[in-house]
């Protein structure tokens, strides 16, 4: 059963190198939850997001081209703040709640700068600032002050970064009316760009950031034993493995499926620390670095390429790699962004002899060119690409059946699988290639959904809204698919289907 929002597993205490974190009060075994807070200090959508996330709850609107996201929000419609006409609410009661707690505070800044839009940290900064002006502040004020803010890194670090935080800074200052010194006001933005979490759909679709003092206390690993999630604003918690008492609790601040040279300098360029985690301890011999021997040349077997981990030829294929993801954010247009992503795979494609399936920037490629896929109703690149990630990449980059991540890809699989099953009957020209595998639709969706379900609870959460849109589905699919003889599809043997998804995901992906 969920946890009462506020739970809290652990105790703040000293951690070696660290300064301080958090350990856990008692045993706990996996998928169970460390940390739960109902309502986070400062929960905001980010500014390209506003348009289309209630600024209260942040439900998402925009809908998934095969319902991956559920259906529930189909019929809610974004009510624009009249007074601002900047942020939006699916509710009058979302309206309500948010007007109370904070934004009739900065409604009139934002209908007078309106139509532009301050960047997300600035509203951030003024929310807090607006909040302490008006004698809100309470004991979070001091918790928040306690966070380190890292002017002294941004200042050193100089260029851009300084200058972007100065700007910001004196933004918010400005706007906000506050009587605060600028250099406070360059702490409180240093503290919001440092210690920010990535706020998330259910889904994982990134939508805006979370700060809270007590979630700001968890230390980074690349070999985290925790992970967070959110359920609308509550912010949860879970463990990956069998936590001690005492033990301290570590989640990652970024993508740990990455080379141990790229966790180092994403850090360190925006935490202004070097991890010194047992995943980083082995600098390159771990597995997200793992390079593959090729074999020599057939007319030149004395010719042995140079592909070792800090090789140029592999620091070349990853530069390349990332370079590729990192423009790939920028792209809007659904056609331009699946052949960017294209020739990102092709990329690898060329490198297989030394480069490993599962080794960064490639899986991530194959994942965004597979959602890009959707997008386009490419559905059989789609569904080859997903099938591979399923079978061979999922279960190396995410080893706990349960982590989050691999649960959203597998149920975005499961309701892949079933919009490819209605277009088999409806329009079988768009999917002809998966003719001659003769799959049983209705015998995979069904397995791959009951594999959710029995992840969800450890991943989500048994009561959160993406419990919720699972089980409903399944719901569903269990009527459709239920036969005449009372025997459910989930009771037969699906390793024959299993066979066939992995014969599409090699002949596809």
């Amino acid at each position: 059963m969920e946890p009462a929002p506020d739970t809290c597993n652990t105790y703040r205490a000293p951690s070696p190198g660290t300064g301080a974190g958090l350990f856990a009060s008692r045993d706990l075994a996996p998928g169970e939850v460390v940390l739960s807070i109902a309502r986070p200090l400062l929960v905001i959508p980010d500014s390209a997001r506003l348009k289309e996330t209630c600024s209260n709850c942040f439900a998402w609107l925009p809908r998934s081209a095969i319902g991956s996201r559920g259906h529930h929000l189909d019929d809610v419609t974004l009510k624009t703040c009249t007074g601002c006409r900047v942020v939006g609410y699916c509710s009058k009661d979302c309206q309500t709640q948010a007007w109370k707690s904070h934004h009739k505070h900065e409604c009139k800044l934002f209908a007078r700068l309106h139509p532009n839009v301050l960047p997300t940290a600035v509203r951030g900064v003024i929310q807090l600032l607006l909040l302490q002006k008006k004698g809100l502040s309470g004991e979070w004020w001091a918790a928040f002050e306690k966070l380190q803010d890292h002017t002294y890194d941004f200042r050193r670090a100089g260029g851009e970064k300084w200058e972007n935080l100065i700007l910001m800074s004196k933004g918010a200052q400005m706007y906000s009316g506050t009587d605060m010194s600028e250099a406070h006001v360059q702490a409180m933005m240093g503290r919001i760009l440092t210690n920010s979490l990535t706020l998330v759909t259910p889904t994982f679709d990134p939508i805006g950031i979370c700060v809270d003092p007590l979630a700001a206390s968890i230390n980074h690993s690349c070999d985290y034993n925790s992970v967070v999630t959110f359920d609308g604003p509550c912010l949860y918690v879970r463990t990956l493995r069998p936590l001690a008492k005492d033990e301290e609790v570590s989640i990652s601040y970024i993508d740990c499926t990455n080379p141990f040279a790229r966790r180092q300098s994403d850090l360190k360029d925006r935490y202004f620390f070097t991890c010194t985690c047992a995943k980083c301890k082995k600098g390159t011999s771990g597995k997200e670095d793992a390079i593959l021997t090729p074999a020599p040349d057939e007319e030149d077997s004395d010719s042995e390429p140079d592909v070792g981990p800090d090789s140029a030829l592999v620091r070349a294929t990853e530069a390349a790699g990332f370079s590729t993801l990192e423009s790939a954010k920028h792209v809007l247009d659904n056609e331009e962004l699946h052949f960017r992503l294209a020739s990102g795979l092709r990329l690898f494609s060329g490198s297989s002899s030394f480069w490993p399936i599962y080794r960064q920037p490639w899986p991530s490629i194959r994942q965004q060119y597979a959602i890009a896929c959707i997008s386009t109703g490419n559905w059989t690149q789609a569904l080859g690409h997903m099938l591979f990630i399923y079978f061979y990449i999922d279960p190396v980059l995410f080893p706990q059946s349960f982590h989050p991540v691999r649960v959203v890809h597998n149920w975005t699989l499961a309701i892949l699988i079933l919009h490819v099953a209605g277009l088999s009957v409806e329009q079988p020209d768009q999917v002809d290639e998966l003719k001659a595998f003769e799959i049983d639709y209705g015998k995979v969706v069904w397995g791959l959904l009951r594999e959710v379900e029995g992840n969800m609870g450890k991943s989500h959460g048994e009561v959160s809204a993406f419990a919720r849109m699972v089980r409903g589905k399944s719901n569903e699919v269990r009527v459709d698919m239920s036969r005449g003889d009372g025997k459910s599809v989930g009771d037969q043997d699906l390793e024959p289907e299993w066979k066939k998804l992995r014969a599409v995901a090699a002949r596809l992906a």
